[in-house]
């Protein structure tokens, strides 16, 4: 059903990314758990789109649900521009990015702005083609609305298919400061 999606999605600015929930890499399962923000236990699978913007768990009727979360996505605006050069270096692939802020408001600390990057083989290790091999991510300290800066992050990887590897760079904050749902403000894909 995901893989069909995907499929649907092909020519939109739209990945679907499986991570592995018990042994998730990097930062992006707290996305997850900050737009839930209830209590008790949830039921697989974990569902974000967008950071957090928009969210599912369990059991729901997959197709449309996830469709008309991503069509809402897609209909939003970036609110960042991002310009990244993608390197293998050994065992690693280095990400230099410039983003430039077109958000009305400053990114940095208190909005819990960070940049992130994430590496996926093409092979279907889980439920879906497209499983999450490496992910890192670095805070941004500041960056004022209409101003542009530069970053770098590395991500290393264990064993992979290096001729199927693809990568998502994007960036997100926490419009609420330190509460609430993150959203991303814009992502750049690898195909």
């Amino acid at each position: 059903m995901v893989d069909q999606l995907a499929r649907d999605f092909a020519d939109q600015p739209v990945v679907f990314l499986e991570h592995p929930v018990d042994t998730a890499q990097g930062d992006r399962i707290s996305r997850w758990w900050a737009a839930y923000a209830g209590g008790g236990s949830v039921l697989l699978p974990l569902v974000m789109v967008d950071s957090g913007y928009r969210h599912s768990y369990g059991s729901v009727a997959f197709s449309s649900a996830y469709r008309a979360m991503v069509e809402d996505a897609l209909a939003r605006p970036p609110e960042a521009r991002l310009e990244v050069a993608r390197q293998r270096v050994g065992s690693a692939y280095r990400f230099d990015v410039q983003v430039t802020n077109l958000s009305p408001v400053t990114l940095g600390s208190g909005n819990q702005a960070a940049l992130h990057a994430i590496v996926y083989e093409e092979t279907h290790v889980g439920d879906t083609d497209r499983f999450v091999r490496g992910v890192t991510s670095i805070s941004i300290p500041s960056l004022p609305s209409g101003t542009a800066a530069d970053y770098s992050m590395t991500v290393a990887l264990g064993s992979v298919n290096w001729n199927r590897l693809h990568s998502v760079v994007l960036v997100d904050y926490r419009p609420g400061g330190s509460t609430g749902p993150y959203d991303m403000l814009a992502a750049d894909l690898q195909p």
